[in-house]
């Protein structure tokens, strides 16, 4: 094993007696630097980067990397600032309640009727009509559950308190179980926005980074691997075979990347599709 192999990933401070001794520091500048006698090789530690970089390619391989780090950087900004943004935001008033345990011969004038005394029931301001959502099976059949709007916020809290537990008919055999609406969308939503920058951001260095070894067609990550694959198609072969000597044991993110020319396995993008 090579000395870069194993220091690569560690900083100055956690190196062993043996790979001390061959670290000198420069105080002027406050660089770490390593020499591997065998392969008389000189290593700078790159501390934004924690890093080890070969001395020969400080100035390219740093200059790219430190650019790459400040555009990753940027993106990560402009995320959490999007992210402060929707917890400051005033949390949406719920103004619906779900009801459950009603007859599949249920209409929707009833429920209107039985709801509305406890508040006025919102009104969809295209159609006019009442907002009140019947669910329905595949087959187009009442389910026996819905959901009412109310005009106001205190409207729900009543419904609730007056109506759950009683019978929407009085010769219902089952009482309707009446609740505050709970959405998932909008948390889904949030969370799927989270993961898509995420994925962009690791789309976007993984690019830049082989653009500078060739013309990079596409690259696809497969998120349903479980090994973190990404496929990096260039227009000349020379580019690929390029990828892989230069990107192969590298460090990404606290991890070392195994690069390899494709052998034509098929991995999953999501659940269903492969490629």
């Amino acid at each position: 094993m090579t000395l870069i192999s194993e220091i690569q990933g560690k900083k100055p401070n956690e190196l062993n007696k043996e790979q001390t001794v061959l670290v000198e520091f420069d105080k002027k500048n406050k660089e770490w630097f390593i020499e591997d006698p065998e392969e008389k090789q000189r290593y700078k530690y790159q501390e934004i980067l924690e890093r080890w970089i070969p001395e020969e390619e400080i100035n390219k391989s740093e200059q790219n990397e430190v650019s790459r780090l400040i555009k990753r950087q940027k993106r990560e900004k402009v995320a959490e600032m999007k992210r402060e943004k929707n917890v400051q935001k005033k949390p949406r008033k719920n103004r619906s309640v779900y009801i459950s345990g009603l007859s599949q011969n249920t209409t929707i004038e009833e429920v209107k009727e039985k709801f509305s005394r406890c508040g006025i029931i919102a009104q969809d301001l295209r159609s006019g009509e009442v907002k009140i959502k019947m669910y329905e099976n595949k087959e187009g059949q009442f389910k026996g559950d819905c959901l009412v709007e109310y005009f106001k916020e205190e409207s729900c809290g009543l419904a609730i308190e007056i109506l759950d537990g009683s019978k929407l008919r009085p010769d219902d055999k089952e009482p309707m179980k009446v609740s505050q609406a709970v959405f998932k969308e909008e948390a889904e939503e949030e969370e799927e926005e989270e993961k898509e920058e995420v994925r962009e951001d690791i789309r976007q260095d993984i690019l830049e980074g082989c653009q500078e070894i060739g013309q990079v067609d596409d690259v696809i990550i497969y998120e349903s691997e479980k090994e973190g694959i990404i496929r990096v198609r260039f227009k000349e072969k020379e580019g690929a075979k390029g990828c892989v000597k230069r990107m192969n044991g590298r460090y990404f993110g606290g991890k070392k990347l195994v690069a390899q020319l494709w052998d034509g396995e098929k991995y999953r993008i999501d659940d269903t599709t492969s490629k």
